[in-house]
């Protein structure tokens, strides 16, 4: 059994739920949209224009920037999760207070700040994560960006660790620890932030002080960074930006991938250690399938490509939410995204078996995309050749093999028209 079978992903308290592999990279997948995600979906042949205004000869690097100060403030976003937020604690004076407090003050260069303290936030952000509650992550999706960007700028400040420790105390159950024997040089994933400290005395305090919790053992992590864990998801000091400053304190960030190296148990110190190493993701076996994935994101990454993972973690109905949510957002004149929204409709209604909706959006698809002036670019043929594919699939399943077999042969058509063949839907389609 290779590394891809053994791949898990585990919560902050220990409680491992083994997954497949491909729902633990899925979920990777999500936090990585939600960090790199833009707020909103625009022509970039018509934001090129906008931004050669502001930048002369403007470059993509250039673009980039330009689209993010397009994107800021997230007023909206922070309006949509702090009404959230009052409706979950409407009864609650004290969290309303740092709701309020919230909204009025919050700011990107705080984000880390706000996860430090003891506020709705940092509880609402952990069980998100713990339940991989996309909805709630997405209300979420502008402070999980903003702590990611934090942690990246300040880990270039961190002296370098190679072969070094931090540690992490904290308790787990009987139950859990006979789970963690039998997973031994299983790789983890942790869909909580970690915080850990570079003194282990400090961390030994911890994990001993947890003993009290009835029917629950001490734990020590003990977990190793090398030259190899170099482009790992990031990690970072927070002392100086936290809200409760921790000596050596560096926090991890979610989806962060470790191997388990040993279990064991220290007679001397009277609890378990746990040994992990930080893991590069280019040097994990599920290296190549995790990489796949984001490349059919691209580099411009938007709300429909949230959806598209969500229907991969098997959530329709939340897909859906997106999708919809992505086309009121669009501007009227996008035929091009337009169209990709409404495709990716028409997918919901076949999952769902309503097959006469899923041909209705299907087929207005490929009219938006046909107005498109983008239409004979090779992106695009791919696109409108996705779109006459899953037609031909809603005939199949309507039993109507005579205009399935037609779309097949659009797909197949506008396939062959393309600068690269994709084989997969070629053969699908044969």
């Amino acid at each position: 059994m290779d590394d891809t079978d053994k791949l898990l992903i585990v919560e902050d308290s220990f409680s491992f739920v083994p997954l497949k592999t491909g729902n633990v990279l899925h979920f990777k997948l999500i936090i990585y949209i939600l960090t790199n995600m833009k707020e909103i979906i625009i022509d970039r042949i018509k934001l090129f224009k906008e931004a050669n205004k502001k930048y002369p000869r403007c470059t993509v690097k250039q673009l980039d920037k330009f689209i993010n100060e397009y994107e800021e403030p997230s007023t909206e976003a922070i309006i949509d999760l702090v009404d959230v937020c009052r409706e979950i604690y409407h009864n609650n004076k004290t969290e309303l207070a740092f709701i309020d407090e919230f909204a009025t003050n919050y700011t990107a260069e705080k984000a880390l700040w706000w996860y430090t303290r003891e506020s709705p936030f940092y509880r609402l952000l952990n069980r998100a994560l713990r339940k991989q509650d996309i909805r709630m992550l997405y209300l979420l999706r502008f402070f999980i960006r903003d702590i990611y960007r934090q942690l990246l700028e300040n880990k270039k400040y961190l002296v370098k660790m190679d072969n070094s420790y931090v540690y992490r105390g904290q308790s787990a159950s009987m139950d859990e620890l006979e789970t963690i024997k039998s997973f031994l040089s299983y790789c983890l994933v942790m869909n909580a932030f970690i915080s850990t400290s570079r003194n282990r005395r400090t961390a030994l305090s911890f994990a001993k002080s947890s003993k009290s919790r009835e029917n629950r053992q001490p734990v020590l992590l003990e977990i190793r960074i090398t030259e190899e864990a170099e482009g790992t998801t990031p990690y970072a000091y927070v002392r100086d930006i936290s809200d409760v400053p921790v000596e050596n304190e560096i926090l991890f960030m979610c989806t962060c991938v470790f191997k388990i190296n040993d279990f064991i148990y220290d007679k001397n110190e009277k609890l378990w250690i746990l040994k992990l190493d930080l893991c590069g993701e280019s040097g994990m076996k599920y290296s190549d399938a995790y990489q796949s994935l984001k490349q059919d994101i691209g580099d411009y990454i938007t709300i429909v490509d949230l959806g598209n993972t969500t229907i991969n973690l098997g959530n329709i109905n939340m897909a859906q939410e997106l999708y919809l949510r992505a086309l009121k957002k669009l501007q009227r004149d996008d035929d091009e995204n337009i169209s990709r929204c409404y495709e990716r409709l028409g997918c919901v209604s076949l999952l769902n078996e309503d097959i006469d909706k899923a041909i209705d959006l299907i087929e207005y698809s490929i009219e938006l995309m046909s107005k498109s002036i983008h239409f004979t670019e090779n992106n695009n043929y791919l696109k409108i050749c996705f779109n006459y594919y899953s037609l031909g699939i809603a005939y199949m399943q309507k039993k109507d093999y005579a205009l399935a077999r037609k779309n097949f042969e659009f797909s197949l058509e506008y396939q062959m028209k393309m600068n690269e063949q994709h084989l997969d839907i070629m053969a699908d389609a044969y």
